[in-house]
């Protein structure tokens, strides 16, 4: 997860004071809830705190999501925001210096399957993961780090809830991953 905060409120160009959220590998995330605190007045024009979810750098919506942000210095604001599910980012802005004192963020991608092995025999090894890995490729190399990676082609079996493949045990070094 990764934070960037930025407010320029003096000078010859003030900007309202911005946070962006994202999950450093580019995966989606919820904001199921936040509290945020004022650190100046907004009671006299009043105030907006807004946040725009993102997907792959756009904006996800054409206006942003609008939450009250009108009081004074100090003032704090919850809010419940089940909306704010499944993006890879969010800016938040508002006019005037805030903030976050309570962020809650779930993860919204389904957990990276596992790949487990199992000697059958003395010549054969079978690779096996859960079939809701959906979108994975089994792929293998011979040398870590690799230059390259290569599709496993050998035929892939279901058997109740996992995907498995059966490979001959050869005597030279091989490594493997799931890659979506």
């Amino acid at each position: 997860m990764g934070l960037e905060a930025q407010a320029v409120t003096a000078g010859p160009n003030p900007s309202g004071a911005r946070i962006t959220i994202k999950h450093q590998d580019g995966e989606p995330f919820d904001i199921p809830s936040f509290t945020f605190q004022l650190l100046a007045n907004t009671a006299g024009a009043g105030a907006s705190l807004e946040i725009m979810p993102m997907l792959n750098g756009e904006d996800a919506y054409p206006d942003p999501f609008v939450y009250d942000a009108t009081g004074y210095a100090g003032s704090r604001f919850t809010n419940n925001t089940p909306q704010l599910s499944g993006f890879d980012a969010y800016k938040m802005s508002l006019y005037v210096d805030f903030a976050l004192m309570k962020l809650s963020v779930v993860d919204a991608s389904p957990p990276r399957p596992s790949l487990d092995f199992v000697q059958v025999d003395a010549s054969t090894l079978q690779l096996s993961w859960p079939t809701s890995a959906v979108g994975y490729a089994l792929e293998s190399t011979t040398n870590l780090p690799a230059q390259a990676w290569s599709p496993v082609t050998n035929s892939v079996t279901t058997n109740g809830d996992f995907l498995i493949v059966e490979l001959s045990i050869t005597g030279s070094r091989q490594f493997y991953r799931l890659r979506k």
